[in-house]
């Protein structure tokens, strides 16, 4: 049996979600297909089956930058469920002293000038070194294309300190690489848009609700309520084209779905085999930007609190776990996860416990209840210059297609904010309805 819609979405993460009530807000029916149990992607919320908490497969912290996430959060009528710091304050712990990154109420980039010279986690010396770093950014000092991060550092005279204790920490955060893989041209894209605008874009937001709550349920009532249809356990496996355009996609469960238009938000591998499928082109197919990196998570639940400030996002220097965010439960975050690959999960764990205790005195004494793990083999893109250099646009060689995710070319890393910024330039991509 055959559907026809105006669109047909492909991929029910932040990309395809908000494709998907862009479209139908304006007056278009759309189907999602999505190929897990679950809307979301890469950032949902699932029941943890032991506390009974709704845990988010991995934290996720967002930018007064993330202009396009803030439109999406809006037109589900969510955004107020973020909540934004009034300045930057950000927390660095060691195992014997917490530091401290914070900016002061001047406009940017004054405010992180001002931040750097009395952060204490460098000395006098590394502090002008950084804020020179700032400065030639600032000025338009910016990296080659093909730079890796540690190239572009050392050239700039940022290692040491300046790099291990500031720029590397965020660069992982925000790219999931190491600064050896890394592209400094996203790193630098990051840094501009978060710290060279304006003061409000460097504060971080949380979200007082699990993902899920944040916006996978409300977009799929957005969709819903406007005639729209989400199909989970749904597989798109081939695209069919007449006349220069794709008029049909086809599912595993044999059905086939008629369209309008067909926007692909789903991983490189996924979305060039659908084009192929038509006889189309897909070049990135077999490079670097098909590759991903890990991410891991591991959820922890102690007897009691043991963050002495409850602060809602800690990082930690010299430790294999990058930020800890106190959710109720303690959730970390290890990027570029590499060397966790083959741990089990009670390894994962014992690791993590051992950490959380190292850095943190009121965990010595305090009782594990339980714990969670979630792996993320291929959470984002790799970051890394080859990567960069093949990133498509939106557009594909037929009109009435178009490609989404935070892995097609916005010029940011594999954010959230790129997955929103993908899904608008896709929109905009499609040729006007009739």
């Amino acid at each position: 049996m055959a559907h026809s819609y105006d669109a047909v979405v492909v991929g029910g993460g932040f990309s395809g979600l908000y494709a998907a009530a862009l479209l139908s807000s304006k007056g278009q029916r759309v189907c999602v297909l999505e190929a897990a149990p679950h809307l979301g992607g890469r950032a949902f919320s699932y029941r943890d089956p032991k506390t009974g908490d709704e845990v988010d497969n991995g934290q996720h912290a967002l930018l007064g930058a993330y202009a396009a996430t803030k439109r999406f959060l809006t037109l589900l009528g969510t955004l107020s469920q973020v909540r934004f710091q009034q300045r930057l304050s950000l927390p660095f712990r060691t195992p014997v002293a917490t530091l401290h990154l914070e900016t002061p109420n001047l406009p940017a980039p004054l405010h992180l000038l001002f931040g750097l010279l009395t952060f204490g986690g460098l000395s006098v010396g590394e502090r002008l070194l950084a804020i020179r770093f700032g400065a030639a950014l600032f000025f338009g000092r910016k990296p080659g294309a093909s730079e890796t991060l540690q190239e572009w550092l050392t050239r700039a005279g940022q290692l040491g300190a300046p790099s291990e204790r500031l720029w590397t920490p965020l660069a992982i955060a925000a790219l999931n690489e190491s600064p050896e893989r890394a592209s400094a041209m996203l790193f630098a894209e990051v840094l501009r848009r978060a710290f060279l605008s304006k003061a409000s874009d460097s504060v971080i937001g949380l979200s007082s609700v699990p993902l899920s709550e944040l916006y996978v349920r409300p977009a799929e009532s957005f969709l819903t309520s406007r005639d729209g249809a989400v199909r989970l356990r749904s597989r798109a496996v081939a695209l069919v084209r007449r006349s220069g355009r794709v008029v049909d996609v086809k599912i595993n469960d044999g059905n086939t779905l008629h369209a309008g238009a067909v926007v692909l938000a789903v991983p490189p591998p996924a979305a060039g085999k659908l084009l192929l499928s038509a006889g189309l082109s897909a070049p990135w197919v077999g490079t670097m930007v098909e590759r991903g990196s890990p991410i891991l998570s591991v959820h922890l639940w102690y007897d009691r609190p043991v963050i002495e400030d409850r602060a809602p996002i800690t990082g930690l220097w010299g430790s294999l776990i990058q930020w800890v965010f106190d959710r109720g439960h303690l959730s970390l975050v290890v990027s570029d996860s590499r060397a966790f690959a083959l741990k089990t999960r009670a390894e994962a764990v014992q690791i993590a416990s051992s950490e959380i205790a190292r850095f943190f005195p009121l965990a010595r004494t305090a009782k594990l209840l339980s714990a969670a793990v979630r792996k993320e083999p291929s959470a984002t893109f790799a970051g890394s210059p080859e990567a960069q250099a093949h990133r498509p646009g939106p557009k594909t060689p037929v009109a009435n297609v178009v490609l989404a995710g935070d892995w097609t070319n916005t010029g940011l890393p594999g954010t959230i904010e790129g997955a929103c910024l993908s899904a608008e330039a896709a929109v905009a991509a499609l040729p006007p309805v009739g």
